[in-house]
């Protein structure tokens, strides 16, 4: 056995463990009704370098819009400094996807410290942003802070609540940032699982692989995991330290070499970058590096992230808000309609699915989720009659549990549905964090008798919706880990069948990615098999799975 399968497997017996642990006898018996092969069609493997680091953590991780952040109301003003703190921790300790795939490429072991280095980083970042000794270097932080030091000072009492540290005045010594770290990197609460979640991002990206597959791949199932890179440099104006061309390159040998469970990815498309061209290191455009991506290396999809600042289509027609820095860019509405058609004229001809955030959240700045919503896809719809869809998030119904109370983007789905048919539009239930262990019971129920409302007034053979974890963005709330099990649990609470759950878990998701024989992005990855000469065992499974499960 080589080193990488042993440890994977081990990881794998930890995390089991974990999991088997905190579960009930009803989820463990749910989980038993997914099919043989199981499909996590939505989630996420990038490290820090692949990330615009100090947007993603300000306007995406810890954006004001955001009901997941980590401080309330009352902390708010502890937001920049705990945003300082997460960004310095990133810094550059995360390995480039360039020096990862050659370390792949000499057949190098994995050089992830996991625990030493974020101690030392975290420890580092608390000594720059809190510590009394980093008044002088605070003034290069990538992060902007506040003069007033109340922020500072509401972060550190969180810290202390969470570290039980006792004695402590408003000064931190090296020695002080040591502890300080060292106990939310083993805590529990709100701040240490952010930081935690920090941890990971730190790791090689084979390594978060393997946590992905020992987090939520079933013993004893066959299961295709298909992450997506992100591209959200221009909306964010900040940008990652790896190359999309270098990620794609990284993330092609990892699939090549991953044995545990099958792996093929999503490339991303922002329409910005395919309006402005090739700048930089960048040597392709957007629909440039996605074409390369789906023909010649092994990439299974498109994700498209509309609240960064784009509706799917029609945003000439519409009145809306850009960054400043767009205004420079002569007819910027229209010029991302085009951007958008292409993608679109591409994908339909070649069979390419497409995935698109439509939560309302994670927008870059305010306002902009609101262009993630399901409607803006009509128009899209109806342009390109082939094209098959999945839209990402789905069962959360948060817009019937506001005040004052709306029409939830679930039921604009529904109604997409039934205008276009349940061949061409998917959905997943992705980051459905509300259903995860000792959330509020009173948002669970509404959200359980919702789903079991929809199913039955939309999609009573459950041919339309399918299972995400979301992972690794879901690694920020509590109890992730338990992710699959949780969703398993509910469905078998709304009493759906078992060729339901099969649907679910897996067969619709065999439909929307193309993978029956005969269909192009099949033809492409048994290509792809052939032409490295991999297993096809994941494949096989496929094929033998029940036809009432994937037609």
């Amino acid at each position: 056995m080589d080193r990488r399968r042993f440890v994977a497997q081990l990881a794998a017996a930890a995390c089991a463990s974990r999991l088997l642990s905190g579960c009930t006898p009803a989820q463990l018996q749910s989980s038993s009704r997914a099919p043989p092969f199981l499909i996590d069609v939505h989630c996420h493997v990038f490290n820090a370098s692949d990330l615009p680091v100090r947007g993603f953590i300000q306007q995406v991780a810890l954006g004001d819009e955001q009901h997941q952040v980590a401080l309330g109301p009352a902390d708010r003003a502890a937001l920049p400094w705990l945003a300082a703190v997460l960004v310095e921790m990133l810094g550059s300790g995360a390995k480039t996807a360039d020096a990862e795939l050659a370390e792949l490429q000499r057949g190098s072991s994995s050089g992830t410290a996991g625990a030493s280095r974020a101690e030392q980083a975290l420890t580092d970042s608390i000594s720059v942003v809190l510590g009394t000794d980093g008044r002088t270097r605070r003034s290069s932080l990538t992060v902007p802070l506040p003069t007033d030091g109340t922020g500072r000072s509401l972060l550190l009492s969180r810290i202390d609540q969470e570290t039980r540290r006792t004695g402590r005045t408003n000064l931190v010594t090296p020695e002080d940032a040591r502890e300080m770290a060292r106990g939310l990197l083993s805590g529990s609460g709100e701040i240490s699982r952010y930081i935690q979640w920090i941890q990971v991002l730190l790791l090689d990206r084979r390594d978060i692989v393997s946590r992905l597959v020992s987090l939520y791949a079933p013993e004893g199932k066959s299961c295709l995991f298909t992450p997506a890179l992100i591209d959200f440099s221009y909306w964010l104006e900040d940008d990652p330290r790896s190359s999309l061309e270098s990620q794609v390159r990284v993330m092609d040998m990892i699939q090549r070499l991953q044995g545990l469970a099958a792996l093929r990815c999503f490339a991303p498309f922002d329409p910005w970058r395919q309006l402005v061209g090739a700048s930089g290191a960048e040597q392709r455009r957007a629909l440039e590096i996605v074409r390369w991506a789906v023909e010649d290396m092994g990439f299974i999809g498109v994700k498209l992230y509309p609240p960064m600042g784009f509706r799917p289509a029609d945003n000439a027609n519409i009145r809306q808000n850009y960054p400043e820095r767009a205004a420079s860019i002569p007819g910027f509405p229209a010029r991302l309609d085009g951007a958008l058609a292409q993608l679109y004229e591409y994908a339909q001809k070649s069979g390419v699915p497409i995935m698109a955030h439509t939560a309302h959240s994670n927008g870059a700045a305010p306002g902009y989720a609101d262009r993630a919503s399901p409607q803006g896809w009509r128009p899209v719809l109806r342009r390109y009659p082939e094209l098959s869809v999945n839209f990402a998030h789905f069962g959360g119904f948060e817009q019937s549990r506001a005040k004052p109370p709306s029409a939830d983007w679930e039921a604009i789905f529904g109604g997409l549905q039934r205008e276009f048919g349940s061949d061409r539009l998917f959905a997943d239930m992705s980051y459905l964090a509300e259903l995860l262990p000792g959330r509020d019971t009173t948002v669970a129920e509404h959200v359980r008798q919702s789903l079991r409302q929809y199913i039955n007034s939309n999609d009573v053979w459950m041919r339309s919706l399918m299972y995400g974890s979301d992972w690794i963005m879901l690694g920020k709330e509590q109890g992730f880990e338990a992710y699959e099990h949780a969703i398993a649990a509910e469905l078998t609470s709304i009493q759906i069948t078992a060729a339901q759950a099969g649907r679910f878990f897996g067969g619709n998701a065999v439909r929307y990615l193309g993978l029956k024989r005969g269909r192009a992005n099949r033809q492409r990855i048994d290509r792809y098999n052939t032409r490295h000469g991999l297993s096809t065992k994941w494949l096989e499974v496929i094929d033998a799975l029940p036809e009432g499960l994937t037609s």
